[in-house]
């Protein structure tokens, strides 16, 4: 009974010692001085502290202060790790609000280019490599058909090309400033110039046109009535 008493005392003054240590000032000293007390802290606990005097550090050299003094003796190291646990808690509110906003954008910008890609409907027919005074060209051959109800003026988008597994090729820019009626067709050709030291060129004169696949992503159309649509 007596050796049960005497180690509960132990047990008991051993916790006042680390409860002691962690209501300490946030200071170097005390730092050091647990460093000493392995058990003081929980793994937990430690990486708090860690990650705390880290943060704040980091803050101190963007707000042009010694990013060695990280210390804020204002608090205590309880506190330190407290104030940590709660950053951490408000910082994963923050990522999750934010990836929200950023599915909302991009559902957004994906309706607003089904939008528009069912109004312009682009397929690539052929593509050519070719030699002209001494320049050399990729030059693509596409089909755009008109499907929305008012006369176009214009659109711009970029036709994305990809191989068969899915990878991308190139991005050729789309350009087209002639008028096309309500269910017009009209063809077009491409124009782009090769430079054989940039992979995306290589990739498109050596990949073989069955091979290709295409992603129209439109970015404006001009109605001849002045209206327009856009992608932002």
């Amino acid at each position: 009974m007596k050796y049960v008493f005497v180690l509960l005392i132990a047990i008991l003054m051993a916790t006042g010692c680390e409860e002691e240590i962690k209501n300490k000032q946030l200071t170097q000293k005390n730092i050091d001085e647990l460093k000493d007390k392995k058990d003081a802290l929980t793994d937990e606990e430690k990486g708090l502290l860690a990650g705390y005097m880290l943060r704040t550090g980091i803050q101190q050299a963007f707000d042009g202060l010694d990013s060695v003094d990280i210390f804020d003796s204002s608090i205590t190291i309880l506190e330190a790790i407290e104030k940590q646990r709660q950053w951490i808690y408000e910082d994963s509110i923050r990522i999750a609000n934010e990836k929200k906003l950023a599915e909302k954008e991009l559902a957004r910008k994906e309706a607003e280019e089904a939008a528009l890609r069912n109004m312009i409907i682009i397929t690539l027919l052929k593509k050519e490599f070719i030699e002209y005074e001494y320049e050399e060209y990729n030059v693509i051959t596409y089909a755009a058909v008109n499907k929305s109800s008012k006369t176009i003026k214009g659109f711009k988008g970029t036709l994305a090309l990809q191989d068969m597994f899915g990878d991308p090729i190139i991005n050729l820019e789309i350009k087209y400033d002639e008028p096309i009626k309500p269910n017009q067709r009209v063809l077009e050709k491409g124009v782009y110039k090769y430079n054989q030291f940039t992979d995306q060129d290589k990739n498109l004169r050596y990949v073989e046109f069955d091979k290709i696949e295409t992603i129209w992503n439109p970015k404006i159309i001009i109605f001849k009535d002045g209206t327009k649509m856009t992608v932002n």
